[in-house]
C-alpha cells in the first residue's frame, strides 16, 4: 500500500451483508493478495468484525460499493444513537 495515488477504502458492513459477499465460512485472510488494486476484499485485520477493504476503487467499482458505504452509515447512525440514549441526532 506504501506507493503513490494509492489508497484503501475501508468500510464496515452487516454480519450478513459480509457472508454474502464472501461466504459463511471463517475467512483466511493469508488468501488473499491486499496489494491488488480494484478489487473489494476483506478487511487483512479487521475481516472479523465485517470489514472490507478497496485498494484505490475504480468508478465502476465504487459504483458498487456505495450501497455497502450507505449500509456502512446506517450501522454508524444506529450504533451512535443506542450509545447517545436521549440525544437528538440528524441523520440526513
Amino acid at each position: 500500500m506504501n506507493r503513490p495515488d494509492i489508497f484503501r477504502l475501508n468500510i464496515g458492513i452487516s454480519k450478513q451483508t459480509f457472508q454474502s459477499l464472501f461466504g459463511k465460512d471463517k475467512i483466511n485472510v493469508r488468501d488473499y493478495n491486499f496489494t491488488t488494486l480494484d478489487m473489494i476484499m476483506p478487511h487483512p485485520e479487521y475481516a472479523q468484525y465485517h470489514f472490507i477493504c478497496v485498494l484505490s476503487p475504480s468508478e465502476k467499482t465504487f459504483e458498487k460499493i456505495c450501497s455497502l458505504l450507505a449500509e456502512a452509515y446506517n450501522i454508524a447512525v444506529r450504533r451512535y444513537a443506542s450509545q447517545n440514549k436521549g440525544s437528538e441526532i440528524n441523520t440526513e
